[in-house]
């Protein structure tokens, strides 16, 4: 049986996958609930869990059920992982961009370019993501969003926006995979893990001289799996 930090992390990685589903923001799942924009924030970064009644606000307003919302094997952000595992049909359109070193889920860790390494992603990036680069997150702290043999793809040249995945830069080359929340001057990263007790939010106030320097390097805006070699 989950934790309740499980289940709060199970929502939110759901809820995370509808609004990448249905290409709307947390004011706009708000909206259209008919719920306090401060309400769905407090959700999203594990303050408060949301009642019966605003579950199913929002199941009546995107017409999913439940589980979608609640369940961590039949949920959106399952049903998503699933989807980005599925059998692609053979694409000579790809791109390719380079790799860098693992990223650390669980610790920060150094980030370093894997010379000769690369990875490709679909074509259509190739002109509004010139400069994007894949990552491999390592350890469990981001275990609801990216599976052991997935690759994070990055991009310098997006603004990170409050409630998106990113990599985060913290102490020089350090970095970590983590979502991004903004609250006055703290950047809050917070982790979407099975074992969500094992990784506390990590607020870092930006004014505070004895907090380490963050460096918001990009916004994660796709992943993919590794190629493997075809033997005939």
């Amino acid at each position: 049986m989950l934790t309740e930090h499980e289940i709060q992390s199970v929502l939110i990685a759901n809820l995370n996958a509808l609004m990448r589903k249905e290409g709307v923001s947390q004011s706009e799942i708000a909206r259209r609930a008919s719920i306090e924009k401060q309400t769905v924030s407090s959700w999203m970064r594990g303050v408060s869990f949301p009642s019966a009644k605003n579950i199913q606000s929002i199941v009546d307003a995107f017409g999913i059920t439940t589980d979608d919302l609640l369940s961590l094997e039949n949920g959106l952000a399952s049903k998503e992982r699933f989807a980005s595992s599925e059998i692609m049909k053979p694409s000579y359109s790809y791109h390719v961009v380079p790799m860098l070193g693992n990223v650390a889920a669980g610790e920060w860790r150094e980030v370093y370019e894997q010379h000769g390494e690369e990875v490709t992603i679909p074509d259509e990036f190739a002109e509004s993501h010139p400069r994007a680069f894949g990552v491999k997150p390592a350890g469990s702290s981001m275990d609801l969003v990216f599976r052991d043999d997935e690759i994070a793809i990055c991009d310098p040249d997006m603004e990170v926006r409050d409630g998106s995945v990113a990599l985060v830069g913290v102490n020089g080359d350090e970095a970590t995979i983590k979502r991004v929340f903004f609250a006055g001057n703290t950047i809050v990263l917070h982790a979407e893990s099975t074992m969500a007790d094992e990784y506390p939010d990590i607020a870092i106030n930006t004014k505070d001289p004895a907090s380490p320097p963050v460096h918001l390097i990009g916004e994660i805006f796709w992943k993919t799996l590794p190629a493997k070699p075809i033997k005939f």
